[in-house]
């Protein structure tokens, strides 16, 4: 089939902005002993994580619907090459960043060679993104590199998960079908979490990248439904354009409002978000509405461009900002950030002036130093594969 790349819309940037508040829920949990006791850091750290996934599996099924798939092993390959190259020089240079707040440099200053074994394997796995199959030390050096490790495996579903989006576009109702699979998807990944409850909640349901998959998958999905969309929709009429402009405010509220209603333990993860996560990334990924022109300011586009950036590196600013405190020494080796919360407690000092410098001041940091990396260029710019 004949592709239409030369018909693809432009990038959805009101999701930019998105991008970048799921950013903070993540930024203020590990920033935790600084914040004001009104928000549950853990509780939107989860909301955020798994809105990171459904979001990639969307820009991945609303960028290439109109690409012909070929999964074949090379393709696969290539694919992966492309999203590995894009992905692994600001990776290796945090993880290896990461080494600094580490016990690695006593151990060689001591030269104690065979306690640098453990270490050393640990920076090994980091180094081939396989930490995220491990069931230890899965937040060693830079702790939220297990998300990179977590999505090398999506990217090798990729291919496969795009061509089922594009077998279902072929179909009589494709609307039908994506809804469908978006629905198979979520049972699948509730059904996961319930089967799962009496495991280690935080490694079988949050880091393990099987447990991801469902999310992504949806996510790709929900793309895929988007460009549907606004591909029978291209003209939107001011009544419609309100009623999206309802339904963003309305998906917006749920989703600042799920962290603070009741749930079950073993849905906090994943389960817990699968609606508000879907509802906001269908209502915004559409792009109709006033909410989604707001966000398209280029202001705060900026800031979600910043956001894969600020993610890898926010921890490595908070450890090394807290480095001088002896709570950073205690605490499970390797566990940077948790090892951060603790000498936090005590850099906070219970001054409420002073964590809020805390706060900003790291934030601000983070944002300069993703700016300069960052440099004029658009990470959401995807090659179709081939």
């Amino acid at each position: 089939m004949e592709r239409r790349a030369a018909q693809r819309p432009q990038r959805a940037e009101q999701l930019q902005f998105l991008r970048f508040l799921a950013f903070c829920l993540v930024y203020i949990w590990h920033a935790n002993d600084w914040t004001f006791g009104f928000f549950s850091g853990g509780v939107g750290a989860a909301c955020a994580v798994s809105f990171f996934f459904m979001l990639s599996g969307l820009v991945t099924g609303y960028t290439h619907w109109d690409d012909d798939i070929a999964v074949t092993p090379r393709a696969v390959g290539r694919y992966m090459w492309r999203k590995i190259k894009k992905l692994y020089p600001l990776y290796i240079f945090t993880m290896l960043f990461a080494v600094t707040t580490s016990k690695i440099p006593k151990l060689v200053a001591q030269h104690d060679f065979e306690g640098l074994r453990a270490p050393l394997g640990l920076l090994l796995r980091n180094a081939l993104m396989i930490q995220s199959w491990f069931p230890t030390d899965y937040f060693s050096y830079n702790g939220v590199g297990w998300f990179i490790s977590t999505m090398i495996f999506m990217y090798l579903l990729t291919l496969p998960l795009l061509a089922l989006a594009r077998r279902v576009r072929r179909s009589k109702r494709p609307a039908l079908g994506y809804l469908g699979l978006i629905a198979l998807f979520s049972l699948a990944a509730t059904l996961y979490c319930y089967l799962l409850r009496g495991r280690e909640r935080e490694y079988f349901e949050y880091v393990l990248p099987v447990a991801r998959i469902w999310e992504y998958a949806a996510g790709i999905c929900l793309g895929a439904l988007t460009r549907l969309i606004l591909e029978r929709h291209p003209e939107i009429s001011p009544a419609r354009r309100g009623l999206l402009t309802l339904a963003e405010l309305a998906a917006f509220a749920l989703w600042i409002a799920m962290p603070y209603m009741p749930y079950l333990t073993w849905t906090l993860t994943i389960v817990q978000w699968i609606v508000p996560n879907a509802l906001l990334l269908l209502t915004f990924g559409i792009g109709a509405g006033g909410l989604s022109r707001a966000f398209r300011a280029r202001p705060l586009v900026a800031l979600g461009d910043l956001s894969f950036e600020c993610f890898l590196l926010h921890g490595l600013i908070i450890n090394r900002y807290t480095k001088d405190f002896a709570a950073l020494q205690g605490g499970r080796a390797g566990n940077a950030l948790r090892q951060s919360r603790q000498a936090g407690e005590a850099l906070s000092q219970s001054s409420p002036l002073g964590n809020a410098f805390n706060l900003l001041f790291c934030l601000m940091l983070t944002l300069m130093l993703a700016r300069l990396i960052h440099g004029s260029k658009r990470r959401e710019r995807l090659e179709s594969p081939k």
